[in-house]
């Protein structure tokens, strides 16, 4: 870990919990998975129960992880991963995904198969991006088409209508850069800048001034932007010129703006020059130009890293300097410039990776 990160090709993955439903075991210490990966980069990525860390050719996981089927099934290539709340999708170099895990809503993509206990090929060719919330999944190829499949109870899928599908089914939206999944809305985002959101909205987390959720893309009245996020019941975004804004969903101050009150429409959060966000559960974190990390709403586990377990409904800055990425999960991890990580908040599981099961309110180095 001597290596400076910034010559590291960077690819953050949010992860979400992959509970043991379907499996004999879970692993609750640190463990190393033989995938066999031929890249040379870096990432980390964090989720409820587990954490990940892609390094050279090999991927570590720690936490509440289920990795004897990995191990079984060994895939190569991989450059992105994620996890839905019971299923998991992987992303080759080569543009090809595989899905495993419950597929009771057809968030595998793999039609009517049964639940799978190992990676499964999905009919969906050169893809570029992946993401997923608990039963939903979503793919960008690399033409900028949206794909998407699995739970749709509110529209979710955005394909006009309100019925879970099991096989991909294409997004009528194109030139799409960037997508996001929350628990039941998801976004994407143009090579104009533009923004589009659908699904649930109950909290106003589409960002269209009203709480009716939307069976297709309907256009976020924000400009500029660069960067998506979603979080459970809230939404943020990054413009070009490094401001960040966020509505829906605001009971634990997720939305930075002084108070606890939901809002419909974008509104701009008192924090400048920032290149990076990722939205937690209920909480937000958010990188600068000069490598602070900033952290704001729910805190119960101690993951805004403050040295405290209170709700901040503003931006807080956390004492780790020379930050080059973060990622959220119900807790945070940050990796700097010279190649370090950081972890603090839940560590039920010891998803923080530090031989021990204690919630943290502080950064803790993890060493390898």
């Amino acid at each position: 870990m001597n290596k400076p990160a910034e010559k590291y090709i960077f690819d953050i993955c949010i992860l979400v919990e992959y509970l043991s439903k379907n499996f004999n075991n879970a692993c609750y210490d640190i463990i190393k998975l033989i995938i066999r990966a031929n890249f040379s980069g870096i990432s980390v990525g964090c989720g409820p129960e587990h954490s990940l860390l892609r390094f050279g050719d090999n991927v570590y996981a720690w936490g509440k992880l289920d990795h004897k089927s990995l191990q079984k099934k060994s895939l190569q290539n991989i450059v992105a991963l994620c996890c839905g709340e019971m299923h998991t999708i992987f992303l080759t170099k080569s543009g090809e995904i595989y899905a495993w895990g419950d597929n009771s809503e057809g968030q595998t993509g793999l039609g009517r198969k049964p639940n799978q206990k190992f990676p499964q090929k999905v009919l969906l060719p050169d893809v570029a991006e992946i993401s997923c919330s608990s039963c939903t999944t979503m793919a960008l190829t690399r033409t900028g088409d949206i794909y998407a499949w699995g739970s749709n109870c509110l529209g979710q899928l955005g394909i006009g209508s309100t019925k879970d599908q099991n096989l991909p089914h294409k997004v009528m939206l194109s030139n799409v850069i960037k997508i996001s999944c929350g628990d039941a809305h998801n976004l994407a985002l143009t090579g104009s800048g533009d923004m589009y959101a659908w699904g649930a909205n109950l909290h106003g987390q589409l960002g269209l001034g009203d709480k009716k959720y939307r069976k297709y893309p309907h256009k976020v009245p924000l400009s500029n932007v660069v960067e998506i996020s979603c979080g459970y019941f809230h939404t943020m975004a990054l413009t070009k010129s490094g401001k960040i804004y966020g509505w829906g969903d605001n009971g634990a101050g997720q939305l930075g703006l002084g108070d606890n009150r939901r809002r419909k429409s974008p509104r701009k959060i008192s924090l400048p020059n920032v290149v990076s966000i990722s939205c937690g559960c209920e909480h937000m974190s958010a990188l600068t130009k000069s490598g602070d990390i900033y952290t704001w709403g729910w805190n119960t586990y101690g993951q805004l890293g403050l040295g405290n377990n209170l709700d901040q409904n503003v931006p807080q800055k956390v004492l780790l300097s020379n930050v080059l990425a973060i990622s959220c999960g119900t807790h945070i991890m940050a990796l700097t410039k010279s190649g370090d990580i950081y972890a603090w908040g839940l560590n039920e599981s010891g998803q923080l990776g530090l031989d021990n099961y204690e919630n943290q309110n502080l950064p803790c180095l993890i060493k390898f």
